[in-house]
């Protein structure tokens, strides 16, 4: 039986994740790599083909990564909606070079708005929000979309900039923007019940 291999293509991916979230996509290449794992780079040309594909793994594990902190409800603010946006913008100041990789890298070329939207992730926090706040399927959609942009501005601007991360006002703001949100999709409704009568 051959000896185990001391360096193995997980020991690779966690070593590239660690360098993305202290020094950012820029500076994780095959070198830096071999440093910290304190190896050559023959082990990651082994496993890997070429950067792009050590990328393409780098993407899947923070996309693991943030999937899990944003979907670990608690229901702190009583409603899913809101605390998926707010542990959103959380990600976004807490992991900067994470998030700049995951969403301002150029990986959604091709995609349009609404794939985004529609990933299969987020199935139950919509259905929670139709059986809570009463809305129909496509209502829920509707209002995740509409909350999910300006919660992705909010991140976008705190990720980008060294400002300072009020929580209690973006929570307001969220809040606004959710409660006029439901409270539009509610009159429109309305509006095509009133018009079949």
């Amino acid at each position: 039986m051959p000896p185990k291999a001391r360096i193995t293509k997980d020991m690779i991916i966690d070593a590239a994740f660690e360098l993305l979230k202290t020094d950012g996509i820029e500076m994780v290449n095959a070198r830096k790599i071999a440093e910290k794992l304190n190896c050559s780079t023959q082990p990651i040309m082994y496993y890997f083909s070429g950067m792009n594909e050590l990328k393409n793994s780098i993407y899947q594990k923070a996309d693991d990564y943030h999937t899990a902190f944003i979907m670990d409800i608690r229901y702190d603010e009583g409603n899913p909606l809101l605390e998926i946006g707010i542990r959103y913008i959380r990600f976004a100041v807490m992991e900067k070079a994470v998030f700049k990789f995951l969403f301002q890298s150029d990986k959604f070329a091709d995609k349009e708005l609404l794939e985004i939207i529609r990933d299969e992730e987020l199935r139950p926090v919509l259905e929670i929000l139709s059986q809570v706040i009463k809305l129909s399927p496509v209502q829920a959609e509707a209002l995740f979309e509409q909350i999910f942009f300006m919660v992705h501005g909010i991140a976008s601007l705190l990720a980008n900039n060294q400002m300072t991360f009020d929580e209690a006002h973006v929570l307001n703001l969220l809040k606004a923007g959710f409660k006029g949100a439901v409270l539009t999709l509610k009159a429109e409704e309305e509006k095509k019940n009133d018009k079949h009568i």
